[in-house]
């Protein structure tokens, strides 16, 4: 009986390539795929179970051939034995460690083999922050050997397909999927820890002040989603839809109604052209500035000025 002194190294995700038999080549290092790796293993021979070093990123081996009984171990705690088919995926936690143990006499006549995808911790950071007003360290996964799910099964047989033919689209395609993985995984299967606040009413009074003030001081500058929501320590989405919630109205139309207000009364107080008045309100051009004012007024900046005249 032949015993392999290389164990199934799920977890070693920086030195896969080192592991992997050469009857299954194909390798995906998960810097060449925008954050998403992939590796192809093939289960044979019997394997004693030696724990694989815990590593930084988040793993999932799915099952795309064969069957077979398996032993696993979590972080040096209890084996629990686990039947895997086509279709299981096994999801290890970032830093944690795994150790399988199987015989050959378990597995079916078709070696199991699975396809190994990397995902590191950054996409799932980027993915949480923006999505989610709750900070990705509040945010913890379950390992599970055996975990069914049709979507990423299907998600590692197209990444496998992809990383075989080797197509021109081979890189933006990795970090789609890294992307809709990412996504997928805080929306079925995130822990989120206790205790972490949600923000359901508005903003409070002391960000809603701050974020008025940075606005009203910055009109003739851009103003992107993505500044206010930094100056209030939030991700895009949720300051969007405080934001709201506290004003009415989006961000960006609240800024717009603001640089027409200062507008009128540029117009009414001021001898300063429409064009300079355009220019220190942060518009391209007068023609863009003098659009706006109508749709927001119903008249052109020149008539209201003969308004208030």
């Amino acid at each position: 009986m032949k015993k392999h002194s290389k164990h199934f190294q799920l977890a070693d995700s920086d030195r896969y390539h080192e592991y992997v038999p050469a009857t299954v080549p194909t390798h995906i290092d998960k810097n060449d795929w925008g954050g998403i790796g992939l590796s192809i293993f093939q289960f044979s021979g019997d394997n004693e179970g030696i724990p694989a070093p815990a590593v930084s990123d988040y793993i999932l081996g799915t099952l795309i051939l064969g069957f077979g009984k398996v032993a696993c171990q979590f972080n040096s705690g209890h084996w629990k034995s686990a039947k895997l088919y086509t279709g299981s995926t096994s999801f290890i936690n970032k830093h944690n460690q795994i150790a399988l143990q199987w015989k050959n006499s378990d597995l079916s006549s078709e070696k199991p083999t699975t396809v190994n995808l990397v995902l590191g911790q950054c996409i799932i950071n980027k993915a949480a922050s923006q999505i989610s007003c709750i900070s990705p360290a509040k945010i913890e996964f379950e390992n599970n050997i055996n975990l069914q799910d049709p979507f990423i099964h299907q998600l590692a047989l197209e990444l496998k397909s992809e990383a075989e033919n080797k197509t021109p689209y081979g890189k933006l395609f990795g970090q789609t999927a890294a992307q809709l993985l990412a996504i997928h995984l805080l929306r079925k299967h995130a822990v989120v820890k206790p205790g972490v606040k949600e923000y359901t009413d508005g903003l409070d009074r002391k960000r809603l002040r701050e974020v008025i003030d940075y606005i009203n001081d910055n009109l003739n500058q851009e103003i992107s989603l993505d500044s206010l929501a930094v100056l209030v320590g939030m991700s895009n989405y949720h300051f969007a839809r405080l934001f709201k919630q506290s004003t009415g109205i989006a961000p960006h139309k609240y800024v717009v109604q603001c640089r027409i207000e200062k507008a009128k009364e540029f117009l009414k107080h001021t001898n300063l052209s429409i064009s300079q008045i355009s220019v220190d309100l942060g518009y391209e051009s007068q023609s863009h500035f003098a659009m706006l004012f109508k749709r927001h007024t119903g008249v052109t900046p020149s008539r209201y000025r003969a308004q208030c005249g």
